[in-house]
């Protein structure tokens, strides 16, 4: 049925402060960008008390990409682009992804457990568009009407983090997706907005100037004779005075009697102190035990058990010119074990070694890398897997403490996003003593003694080593809780106490007595003997006696 249009339907005339809001559309790779001359309404534009008139209208290119695959990535090519173009923004409105799923009813989900993902949208704004609240004023303190520091400049970049590529092949990625290209000022250095870091040098000056009842613009005078590269505006010296107003307030000595001021004599000669091979462990030790308040359940140690195996396979006819036949196969893996100071574990990790044709495999418990070797990915996935097996009340940060260990800027992140710490005890331990000699006897050998044996009683009996991989996580599993279980909580505490490491103890660590001997290697060797006997026949009919 047809309806009558009604004067409502018709187009809204624009109110008179409105401007049609135009933009074109530009593709960069595979992604599109609208670029705009100004915001449009919806973006809750600052409405200015005294509105300023800026002939001058710069305007810049789109960014050279668009597509961003992390968010560091995305940092570091905006960070050139607004070199390059003479640009300054800053981060605003930028929102988590995990509170985006918090309090956004979505039926996808943003990845939370992903560290190349930090925000799920930013919003980039131009340092000289940044507001100021009147101070003069309170009857303005609490309105949306409010005064710009700066030019008012409207340049913008609106960053998301969406799904995209073509069905079957989407991912997260980070898409500058709306810009406004258009500034209302010059760009250049020496428009660029003044940092207060550099005044810093000037603090004496500006305390003379204030004990003398200089006004802030006397002291903007003299900064700009100082810094004549540097734009500087009254708010600027406001913000200095603000910012640095504890070191403005107390009596600072004359600048005669300062000490860089006066000559200095030759230093001494200081007799060179050796540092002591446990100072940097028991320093950081004792930091996060006193800051921390480090407990016996935060404290793990992580051990890294590698298994080869060699399986040879021979065999020949059963005649006087029959040749005998032979063939290796090897097999590489790691099992990652993490005991707590109270006797606490977790569950193994399992790195698998993979062939060069073969794609890396990822399960809750297990990664397959090169030549079974724990690589920095494989390490980084195992602290996801720590956070996922620690217990969800348990308070942060943890401590683990490893033998070695590369920080990378992932790793990095991982530590930062789950409240995790690393210890390297020996990059910070300068002695040829072991440390944690005596966990290792009291757990780890048992343990991988047990392994061993279970192993060889497995091993024959397998022919491929995507066999072996797929028996080797129960047999370790109950290796590694057998023996935790034969050697009890309290011998492993006494154990780490052995150690010096917790409850923190000098001596300990500072003794150099004789060692115990390392523990020793696992090895077993199995032989095993087998016969086939093989009968192949055709053109061979069974025969039935009927009895009648």
């Amino acid at each position: 049925m047809a309806t009558k249009r009604t004067t409502d339907d018709a187009p809204r005339a624009l109110a008179p402060r409105e401007v049609e809001l135009k933009f074109r559309r530009v593709t960069v790779g595979e992604a599109e960008i609208r670029l705009m001359d100004r915001k449009a309404n919806t973006e809750r534009v600052v409405e200015h008390t005294t509105p300023f008139t800026h002939p001058v209208q710069v305007f810049v290119e789109a960014p050279p990409c668009i597509v961003f695959h992390s968010f560091e990535e995305l940092t570091d090519a905006l960070t050139a682009y607004f070199s390059a173009t003479n640009q300054e923004f800053s981060i605003r409105n930028s929102i988590t992804v995990e509170h985006s799923n918090e309090t956004t009813s979505r039926g996808l989900k943003f990845p939370e457990n992903d560290v190349r993902f930090k925000y799920s949208s930013m919003t980039y704004v131009c340092k000289h568009g940044r507001t100021q609240k009147r101070r003069n004023n309170p009857d303005l303190a609490k309105s949306k009407k409010v005064k710009f520091a700066y030019s008012g400049c409207q340049a913008c970049l609106w960053v998301n983090l969406v799904l995209l590529g073509p069905p079957g092949q989407r991912r997260w990625v980070y898409h500058i997706h709306k810009m406004v290209h258009t500034h209302n000022h010059e760009l250049n250095a020496v428009n660029q907005v003044a940092s207060l870091r550099p005044f810093r040098v000037y603090l004496d000056a500006i305390y003379s100037m204030k004990q003398m009842g200089a006004s802030p613009h006397d002291i903007m005078t003299m900064l700009a004779d100082k810094e004549p590269t540097k734009k500087i505006t009254i708010q600027t010296v406001r913000n200095i005075l603000r910012n640095y107003s504890k070191e403005l307030e107390g009596p600072t000595p004359p600048l005669r009697h300062r000490a860089y001021m006066l000559p200095r004599a030759a230093p001494p000669p200081q007799l060179a102190c050796p540092t002591l091979p446990f100072q940097r462990l028991f320093g950081a030790l004792a930091k996060l035990t006193i800051e921390q308040r480090l407990t016996a359940p935060r404290l793990f140690y992580l051990n890294l058990c590698s298994i080869s195996s060699t399986l040879r396979r021979s065999w020949k006819f059963a005649d006087e010119h029959a040749v005998e036949h032979a063939t290796d196969k090897s097999f590489h893996a790691t099992v990652l074990t993490a005991i707590a100071a109270d006797g606490g574990a977790i569950a193994p990790f399992y790195v698998f070694a993979r062939t060069g044709t073969d794609r890396p495999q990822l399960t809750p418990s297990s990664i397959s890398t090169a030549q079974g070797l724990v690589t920095p990915e494989a390490f980084e996935y195992w602290m996801i897997y720590l956070q996922s097996a620690l217990h969800p009340r348990l308070p942060r940060p943890v401590v683990l403490v490893v033998d070695h260990v590369t920080i990378s800027p992932a790793l990095q992140k991982i530590c930062l996003r789950y409240g995790l710490f690393l210890l390297s005890w020996k990059d910070l331990y300068g002695g040829d003593k072991d440390i944690m000699l005596p966990l290792r006897h009291v757990l780890f050998e048992p343990f991988e003694a047990r392994l061993c044996r279970l192993l060889g009683a497995v091993l024959p009996h397998v022919s491929t080593p995507a066999a072996v991989s797929a028996e080797l996580p129960a047999i370790a599993t109950d290796a590694y809780q057998t023996s935790i279980d034969g050697v009890g909580p309290a011998a492993i505490r006494a154990a780490f106490r052995a150690t010096g490491l917790l409850p923190l103890h000098l001596p300990t660590l500072a003794s150099n007595a004789a060692p115990p001997p390392p523990p020793t290697k696992s090895t077993l060797v199995v032989e095993e003997q087998r016969t086939a006997t093989i009968s192949i026949q055709s053109d061979i009919m069974p025969r039935y006696a009927v009895e009648r």
